[in-house]
């Protein structure tokens, strides 16, 4: 299993949507009522359409022409494009600063126009007034839904509304829960928001919503099929199951925010280093992964599964965690019956999955630039468990393209010094930040530090890149001293993060406290959130903290900070409700 956060990295050294079933009946029951459909045909090809019921439950197609079971009697359509980036919601009828987006089931629509640089669809022909739902509604910009493929929910609205569940709308922008990357109303992205809330929305979903998708292509249900009850992935309409990490050392560090690191860099770096989890992998006789086009996990593609608990072999990849092999996805667990890649069944290769505290995960290399992997990016998930089949839309709110920079540092004893890139001069192994005990004989160092960047939604307004805002930030130690651990006395009940009382001043934009909802530091330790919100990449975005590294070494069982070891910190910046994380691994040493 990777790590979910920094302290589990403590003991080692540093080297380096909506789920629901169909179930077909078996026994004697009583007639069900008549299957309602939608069907229509598409402007364009190359499109995934999806009926999205107001109840949360869903059904695709990709073809040009569909005819699809509803799943509730008055549903929404939205659309992924063929490159598996979420395209936008169908508008049924619309004024200029409304739109109708809900239309109840057994509705034939005709042709639907595709307007792929605005991020929305539109009915070639009006329907009747009694097939609209208009108490289904968005606010519109010129009968365009504010909320699109475009900006994928990154928008604000006058309305923020109390309806819950995936497929609802609360703020009417247009997007349903389960395919909005924002909290709704907001430019708060689902995985960096404040997590007291974030799990109020989740718990809210689990509440409301029937979480119930049905079986792929042949589109009609089987005879007997009705939806069952939730499952535990429901909570997936808040925030995405998807997680990104990123661990680089200071010497291969990139940052947006330094002058002279370039796209280019960024772009190989991520697409060498980059870590895609995906978390809450069910159980199921038959768990498959249908990317919708994406270049990382789709057939042709560069993605990389990660295969753990395996013997090392010639050639394995390494991470701060240890070794691990490589298999291609899908290829490499391909079911040849629906050209998806299997995460659990018969062609799954041993250590395909491992393991968390919250279930099954899979990690994912997916080698993608920050052009070609981010916000907005759906794939889906197809359960088959004792004959209940499922799909699961799973939607990307954001990866970290970047990890958190030190610019800068000052100790109580009168050293200081700047970090430069893309080649610093001190932080390595080989030449660690020299730092001195001031006159209480604590080494009390202030870092300022760059906040990581995302890339930009432009639909959204957004630059290339952004700095991210509302993360946790703490700083960790890992093993000093030789390579096989020894030094340092590392793992007790602080882990490898700092201890509370380490924490001294800090920016007022920074706040200590402890995470919530399974997410944050371990007990005894706590981190600094970040009370901004996501800003254009700027060098002028710096926070600054003051950490006791002495206090911080000594709660952890050590019996000082020994002088002339050098001793290995981790700068991590962690999502506050998701399992996000980006690192920057140093060395300091104590010279005095």
């Amino acid at each position: 299993m990777r790590p979910r956060n920094w302290t589990a990295l403590a003991g080692r050294t540093l080297m380096g949507a909506l789920a629901g079933v169909c179930l077909t009946a078996t026994f004697a029951a009583p007639a069900l009522a008549k299957t309602s459909y939608v069907g229509g045909r598409l402007s364009a090809s190359g499109y995934t359409v999806v009926v999205v019921g107001y109840n949360g439950k869903a059904s695709f197609s990709r073809n040009r022409s569909f005819r699809l079971p509803a799943r509730d009697s008055k549903v929404t359509i939205q659309l992924i494009n063929k490159h598996g980036l979420y395209a936008g919601p169908v508008v049924f009828s619309s004024t200029a600063t409304r739109a109708i987006v809900g239309i109840k089931a057994g509705t034939n629509l005709g042709n639907i126009t595709v307007v792929a640089s605005k991020g929305y669809a539109y009915l070639t022909r009006k329907p009747g007034a009694k097939s609209l739902d208009k108490g289904r509604w968005a606010y519109a910009r010129k009968g365009v839904p504010i909320g699109n493929g475009k900006n994928l929910g990154l928008v604000l609205s006058k309305s923020k509304g109390s309806a819950a569940g995936a497929g609802q709308d609360p703020a009417h922008i247009g997007i349903p829960n389960e395919f909005n990357v924002a909290l709704p109303g907001t430019r708060v992205l689902k995985s960096l928001a404040p997590s007291a809330k974030a799990q109020r929305a989740a718990m809210a979903a689990r509440n409301a919503t029937s979480a119930a998708v049905c079986p792929p292509p042949p589109e009609a249900l089987p005879p007997g099929c009705t939806p069952a009850g939730p499952s535990s992935s429901s909570a997936s309409a808040s925030v995405s199951p998807w997680s990104s990490q990123l661990f680089l050392p200071i010497e291969q560090t990139v940052n947006a925010d330094v002058t002279g690191i370039t796209t280019a860099e960024i772009d190989a770096t991520l697409q060498a280093k980059l870590d895609l989890l995906l978390t809450q992998v069910p159980a199921g006789n038959l768990v498959e992964l249908n990317c919708n086009g994406l270049s990382f996990c789709s057939q042709g593609g560069a993605g990389e599964a990660q295969m753990e608990g395996l013997p090392q072999t010639p050639g394995p990849q390494q991470s701060a965690f240890g070794f691990y092999q490589l298999t291609p996805f899908p290829s490499g667990s391909l079911d040849p019956a629906t050209g998806f890649g299997e995460l659990v069944g018969p062609n799954v290769p041993h250590g395909l999955l491992g393991t968390d505290p919250d279930g099954q995960e899979f990690n994912l290399d997916p080698h993608a630039s920050s052009s070609q992997i981010g916000s907005g990016d759906v794939a889906t998930e197809l359960i088959t468990n004792n004959g209940t089949s499922s799909q699961v839309p799973l939607i990307i709110g954001f990866v970290f393209n970047t990890v958190p920079a030190l610019a800068s540092y000052s100790d109580s004893a009168g050293d200081a010094g700047a970090i430069t890139y893309p080649d610093p001069s001190v932080g390595t192994n080989n030449n660690p930040i020299e730092l001195a005990a001031g006159p209480d004989g604590d080494v009390v160092v202030t870092f300022t530090i760059l906040r990581p960047q995302r890339a930009g939604v432009s639909g959204a307004a957004e630059p290339a890149f952004m700095d991210i805002g509302h993360l946790g930030y703490t700083i960790g130690f890992g093993n000093g001293g030789p390579s096989d651990g020894a030094g340092l006395h590392l793992v007790n009940t602080l882990g490898g993060s700092c201890s509370t009382s380490s924490y001294l001043n800090q920016s007022p934009i920074l706040t200590l406290g402890a995470g919530a909802g399974g997410f944050g530091p371990v007990q005894g330790t706590s981190w600094l959130v970040d009370s901004t919100g996501d800003t254009p990449a700027s060098s002028a975005n710096t926070l600054s903290f003051t950490v006791d590294l002495t206090r911080c070494l000594t709660d952890a069982g050590n019996p000082s900070f020994p002088i002339g070891q050098p001793v290995g910190l981790g700068l991590q910046a962690a999502s506050q409700s998701s399992s996000d994380q980006a690192v920057q691994t140093f060395y300091v040493e104590r010279t005095s």
